[in-house]
C-alpha cells in the first residue's frame, strides 16, 4: 500500500470539533499543526446531544462526583415519579435539570482541556463554541458562520455496521461541506 501525504497551507480560521475522548488529543495535536501564525483563529466546537451518557462521560461522572453518580445512573433504570407534592423521590423534571447542568459542566470542561492543549503548543487566539445540536450540524453550522478554511475532525471508534446506519460525524461534515476536512485517525 502506498502512503500519500497532503501539505497543507497554514490557515487563518481552522475549526476543531472536540468531544472529550483520548482520540481528540490527537485531534487537537494536527490542528496546532497548521495553526502556524498568530493570526491563525482557532474554533473549538462541543456539541451536547440528547442520548444516554457514554463510557467516557461514565467515567468523568464518577472521577468528578463519585461512584454514587454512576451507580445510580447504572441502577435505576427510568428515574421514579414523585406520587405525593411531599414525596421525595425526583422528578422527570430534576433529572433533566441534573442532565442540563451536567451537559454544560462537561462541555465546558473538554474545552477547557483543548483550549489548554492549544496554549501549550503557543496557540492563544482560541474561541469555544457550545452548540445544542447533533455533531455534525454543529460543525458544519459553526464552519459556515465564521467562514473557516479548514476544519479538523476525529475519525474513531466507530465500526463499519455503526457507520452505514448511522453514518459518523466525519462522514457527515465531509459530505455536507466545501470547505478542506482533515480527517484524524
Amino acid at each position: 500500500m502506498m502512503e500519500v501525504k497532503v501539505s497543507i497551507m497554514a490557515k487563518n480560521k481552522i475549526l476543531v470539533g472536540v468531544d472529550g475522548s483520548e482520540h481528540n488529543k490527537l485531534v487537537i495535536d494536527k490542528a496546532a499543526e497548521f495553526a502556524k501564525s498568530e493570526e491563525t483563529e482557532m474554533f473549538l466546537v462541543h456539541a451536547i446531544t440528547p442520548h444516554a451518557l457514554s463510557e467516557q462521560e461514565l467515567v468523568y461522572a464518577q472521577e468528578r462526583c463519585g461512584s454514587e453518580f454512576s451507580r445510580r445512573l447504572l441502577d435505576s433504570g427510568l428515574p421514579p415519579f414523585p406520587i405525593e407534592e411531599n414525596d421525595e423521590r425526583r422528578s422527570v423534571y430534576q433529572y433533566m435539570q441534573a442532565r442540563e447542568a451536567f451537559n454544560q459542566v462537561y462541555a465546558d470542561d473538554v474545552l477547557k482541556r483543548a483550549q489548554d492543549q492549544l496554549r501549550e503548543r503557543g496557540i492563544v487566539n482560541i474561541k469555544t463554541i457550545i452548540e445544542n445540536d447533533e455533531p455534525s450540524n454543529a460543525i458544519l453550522k459553526t464552519a459556515e458562520l465564521e467562514d473557516v478554511d479548514l476544519i479538523i475532525i476525529g475519525r474513531g471508534n466507530h465500526n463499519i455496521l455503526t457507520d452505514f446506519f448511522l453514518g459518523s460525524t466525519a462522514q457527515k461534515v465531509l459530505q455536507k461541506t466545501k470547505r478542506t476536512v482533515l480527517t484524524v485517525t
